[in-house]
């Protein structure tokens, strides 16, 4: 094989790999294009549940419309979007919430936040995490 040969070969092989590089992009380029409205949704969501529980976990007295969201989002919305982890979270805050609850009906003293503030950073971590995976890895740790 001469050197002419062997550089036309190279030149060929460089050219395909090239190519079906610029496949791979595109159609990687695609499928998040066709998953974005997706995931502003799930984005927008976990905004929400993070912003809700952190409101409920920083009150002593919770606003109601806050904890009927946060419950409207944990029975709803947050099933299409979540995977364990966010599930996990939710679930998480949601049975301290309602021991809160709990306690505070059947005592004089207003909520305690302990616990909640704690279980609200987990849920943002959780989103966060999630996220990561699915928008940009420069979100996560």
């Amino acid at each position: 094989m001469t050197a002419e040969t062997k550089i036309k070969a190279l030149l060929a092989f460089v050219s395909l790999a090239a190519f079906l590089f610029g496949i791979f992009q595109f159609l990687h380029s695609q499928a998040i294009s066709a998953r974005e409205p997706y995931l502003t949704k799930k984005l927008e969501w976990c905004e929400e549940a993070v912003e809700k529980a952190a409101q409920i976990a920083m009150s002593p007295t919770p606003d109601n419309e806050d904890v009927t969201r946060f419950w409207q989002m944990y029975w709803g919305v947050m099933n299409l979007i979540e995977r364990e982890s966010i599930k996990d979270a939710m679930v998480a805050f949601g049975e301290e919430l309602l021991v809160q609850t709990e306690a505070s009906s059947t005592s004089k003293g207003g909520n305690s936040v302990t616990g909640l503030t704690g279980l609200a950073r987990e849920l943002a971590e959780a989103c966060r995490d999630e996220l990561a995976l699915e928008w940009s890895s420069s979100w996560s740790d």
